[in-house]
């Protein structure tokens, strides 16, 4: 042994884990819950490093693992709240493309009576007016 001390450094997948958990929480719903995946698996990786005296990031691990926790649950709610309202949306467009013309809708007056679009029909199908 030539006595020579390594200084601790932090691990890159630490580091990484932490800077996707706080990502996480500004990108969409999605992305988000990938976001958190991936922090979650760095922030397990950084923490089985850190049980080495050469490398630290031992906190910063498990921080990650906590803000990837909570961005799951925070990606899993957005999702759900803008699925509810996409099928709002949808459930009026359905509504109102049901009630109007299609000549109407095209900005001129081909026809008075209603035109079936089985495009429309079948999306109408899928959404439960709320």
């Amino acid at each position: 042994m030539d006595g020579t001390v390594v200084k601790p450094h932090f691990s890159i997948p630490s580091i990484v884990a932490l800077a996707a958990a706080i990502a996480s929480f500004f990108v969409a719903p999605g992305l988000q819950f990938i976001l958190a995946l991936v922090a979650i698996v760095f922030g397990v990786i950084g923490l089985i490093l850190s049980f080495s005296p050469s490398i630290r990031g031992g906190i910063i691990s498990t921080f990650s693992l906590v803000v990837a926790a909570i961005g799951i649950v925070v990606a899993i709610i957005r999702a759900i709240e803008s699925f509810r309202r996409f099928g709002q949306h949808a459930g009026r467009l359905c509504r109102r493309v049901a009630e109007e013309p299609l000549g109407q809708r095209a900005g001129r007056n081909i026809s008075s009576r209603k035109l079936a679009n089985p495009l429309v029909d079948w999306s109408c199908l899928a959404v439960a007016p709320p």
